[in-house]
């Protein structure tokens, strides 16, 4: 043991400090924070209803004319809350496309930050595309159910991205099962 000697004012100061640190500490520690809950090492399965057949028929005018039919590509059904659908056509020679994302419920329904409507066409030797969320089309669900979507579309002065081309103006159809 070793015995350390301080001079009597020290002693006080020392001890007088010491209370003050255990006093401080007392008042800021509150209740005790529950632990970290660890991230889970593999993420949860999102569940997904694929669609694996249909066709989109897309007349453009406007700025641009062109029509074109193209095949279903990878698309999909997430029916869990919220549900919502994610279609597209396209053809990967032409760059042409259809693009749909909003949610599965049947009716008539514009465009917007929830349901958006995008179309990509060729127009001579140049590739235009627009994407409607600001209600310049009106989407039709016609069927939205697992396996069997089909529906229309009917758009108006839907402005290009980029602002190279004035708006151009389309009708379609689609189709989506699986």
């Amino acid at each position: 043991m070793v015995t350390t000697l301080m001079p009597p004012g020290r002693l006080a100061s020392a001890a007088v400090l010491s209370a003050l640190a255990l006093a401080a500490s007392a008042c800021t520690a509150g209740p005790a924070a529950p632990p970290p809950v660890p991230a889970p090492s593999v993420s949860p399965p999102v569940e997904a209803l694929r669609l694996t057949s249909g066709e989109a028929t897309v007349t453009v005018t406007g700025a641009v004319e062109a029509s074109f039919v193209v095949p279903l590509s990878p698309s999909s059904l997430y029916p869990a809350s919220p549900a919502q659908l994610v279609l597209s056509w396209g053809d990967r020679r032409t760059g042409e496309g259809l693009d749909f994302q909003g949610p599965p419920v049947a009716g008539s329904a514009p465009t917007s930050d929830s349901e958006i409507l995008a179309i990509t066409v060729r127009s001579g030797d140049r590739t235009v595309q627009v994407a409607s969320m600001d209600g310049e089309c009106t989407v039709t669900l016609a069927a939205a159910r697992p396996g069997d979507v089909r529906g229309s579309f009917t758009c108006r002065d839907v402005p290009t991205i980029g602002g190279a081309s004035p708006g151009i103006d389309a009708t379609g159809t689609f189709a989506a099962t699986g």
